[in-house]
C-alpha cells in the first residue's frame, strides 16, 4: 500500500514527482520516487517538502511501521526506511489506519520535519572541540550554560567512541561530554542548551525529547525542560517543568515527554525561540524547572538527541537514525559560518570585496573580521551583511597591496 499526503512546498522541484497510481506496487514507486528526488537540487532555504508516506503491504511487525518525516523513502533493495531528517516512528497500531484518508491526514500532521533539534548527533564542531566559558557555543547549535551568584563550572568536549560501539541502528564516531561542577548558591545552574528557532515550534503539542546518555563520572541524574521565549518586543516567556531522566554508567536510551504550551494570545516578536534545557545541576531557586535535580557534580555523555511529536518511549530511540552529515552541516551553516578571502590591489586606493555564504542565514549575521597578514593594506570596513553574503572595503596604499582576511558570520539566536 502506498499513500501520499499533502502538496509539495517551495523548494525548486524540477517537475512533478511520480504519481503512485501509475505503479503496480510500492517497490516500483519507491524506486521511481527515490530517483526523482536524487535528481533535484536541494533547497538552499532549508524548506522541506511535505511528507511522502509509504507503507509495506504487510501489516504485521516492524514491516508495518511507517515514517512521516519531511521526505521518507523505502530502500527497495534492503526494504528499510531512508531518513531525511531522523525522527519518529509511527506505531504498528497507528499504521492500521494508514491507507485511509484520515490516517494519511493524521500522519501528515507529524510528518513535516518533526525534529527541530539541529546537530543532535554532535557531528559538527566549527568552533573547536573543548569549551569552558559560560554561555559559549560548543558543538554547533549547543551552548554551555552555567552561572549564578556562586556558580560552579561546566565544560563541553568532543569525545571519540571506541570503534564498533553500537547505539540502536548506529555506530557513531563521536559524542559530547558535559562535565558540571556544582555551585553553592540557590540560584546556580548548569545545563546543555539549544535554542530552537521560532516559538511556534510544537506549540500546543505533546512532544518527546529522546536520545542516548550515560553518567561517566560523579553522581546524580538530569532533567529535560522546554521553555518558550517570544522574542524582541514579544510577550513574557513561559518556563517549562523539568522531566527527570535517570542516568547509569552505561549508554542508555531516554525519552522525556513534555507538553508544550500554546502561544494563543501571545505577542511574538523577532528572534523568538524554544529553549531546550538539559539540566545537570541547579539550586532551589529554579523550582520545578530543575525537576528533581539538585546541587551535584556529574559528567554526562550525550549522543543522538532529537524530538518526536507525541508520546514516545525508549523503544523509539532504538529506531533513530540521524540526518546525513551533509544535511547536518547545511543546517548548522544557517546560523554560523567561517571563511577566508584575499583582497589584492592593482592600484593604490579603495577596493571592495563581496562574499556569498554557502547557506543563507536566518537573518543578516553579525560579522567579525581578522586580517591575518597584509602588505600596504589599510583598515577593513564592513559595508553590510545580509542573509546571502556580505561586502567589505579596504584602502590599499600601494600597487600590489594585499590582505588575507578571516571572517565569521554569526546568526545564532
Amino acid at each position: 500500500m502506498v499513500g501520499r499526503a499533502g502538496s509539495f512546498g517551495p523548494g525548486g522541484l524540477d517537475g512533478a514527482p511520480p504519481d503512485p497510481a501509475l505503479f503496480p506496487d510500492w517497490r516500483s514507486f519507491a524506486t521511481a520516487l527515490s530517483a526523482f528526488y536524487s535528481s533535484q537540487t536541494k533547497n538552499r532555504q532549508g524548506v522541506q517538502p511535505a511528507p511522502v508516506l509509504l507503507q509495506h503491504a504487510d501489516t504485521s511487525g516492524t514491516a508495518a511501521r511507517a515514517q512521516a518525516d519531511g521526505l521518507m523513502l523505502f530502500d527497495p533493495v534492503r526494504e528499510v526506511p531512508v531518513f531525511s531528517r531522523g525522527g519518529a516512528w509511527v506505531s504498528d497500531a497507528e499504521s492500521a489506519d494508514f491507507a485511509t484518508e484520515a490516517g494519511l491526514a493524521a500522519m501528515a500532521e507529524i510528518g513535516y520535519n518533526p525534529d527541530r533539534i539541529i546537530n543532535g548527533d554532535f557531528s559538527v564542531w566549527q568552533r573547536g572541540v573543548s569549551f569552558t566559558a559560560a554561555f559559549a557555543f560548543t558543538a554547533d547549535r549547543w551552548r554551555n550554560v552555567w552561572g549564578g551568584t556562586t556558580p560552579g563550572s561546566q565544560s563541553v568536549t568532543l569525545q571519540d567512541f571506541p570503534p564498533g560501539t553500537q547505539l540502536g541502528r548506529n555506530s557513531p564516531p563521536i559524542f559530547a561530554r558535559v562535565a558540571a561542577v556544582t555551585g553553592t548558591g540557590t540560584d546556580h545552574y548548569s545545563l546543555l542548551q539549544q535554542l530552537i528557532e521560532d516559538v511556534r515550534s510544537y506549540e500546543g503539542q505533546t512532544v518527546t525529547v529522546l536520545g542516548w546518555a550515560r553518567r561517566s563520572s560523579g553522581s546524580g541524574d538530569m532533567a529535560v525542560e522546554i521553555a518558550q521565549a517570544c522574542g524582541s518586543g514579544g510577550s513574557s516567556g513561559v518556563s517549562g517543568v523539568g522531566v527527570d531522566v535517570a542516568l547509569t554508567a552505561d549508554w542508555e536510551p531516554f525519552a522525556a515527554v513534555i507538553d508544550v504550551p500554546s502561544v494563543t494570545g501571545q505577542t511574538i516578536g523577532a528572534g523568538s525561540y524554544l529553549e531546550l534545557n538539559v539540566r545537570l545541576s541547579g539550586g532551589s531557586d529554579w523550582g520545578t524547572r530543575r525537576g528533581s535535580v539538585g546541587a551535584q557534580t556529574v559528567t554526562v555523555d550525550f549522543w543522538g538527541l532529537h524530538i518526536a511529536p507525541g508520546v514516545r518511549t525508549v523503544a523509539d530511540v532504538l529506531q533513530y537514525v540521524p540526518p546525513s552529515p551533509a544535511e547536518v552541516a547545511d543546517a548548522c551553516l544557517r546560523y554560523y559560518e567561517t571563511g577566508t578571502f584575499l583582497m589584492q590591489s592593482a592600484a593604490a586606493g579603495a577596493h571592495a570585496h563581496s562574499v556569498q555564504f554557502m547557506t543563507a542565514k536566518r537573518g543578516g549575521p553579525t560579522m567579525n573580521f581578522t586580517v591575518t597578514s597584509s602588505v600596504s593594506w589599510g583598515t577593513l570596513t564592513s559595508q553590510g551583511s545580509f542573509p546571502f553574503g556580505f561586502r567589505v572595503n579596504a584602502l590599499a596604499s600601494a600597487v600590489g597591496g594585499y590582505g588575507f582576511v578571516d571572517w565569521i558570520a554569526d546568526a545564532e539566536l
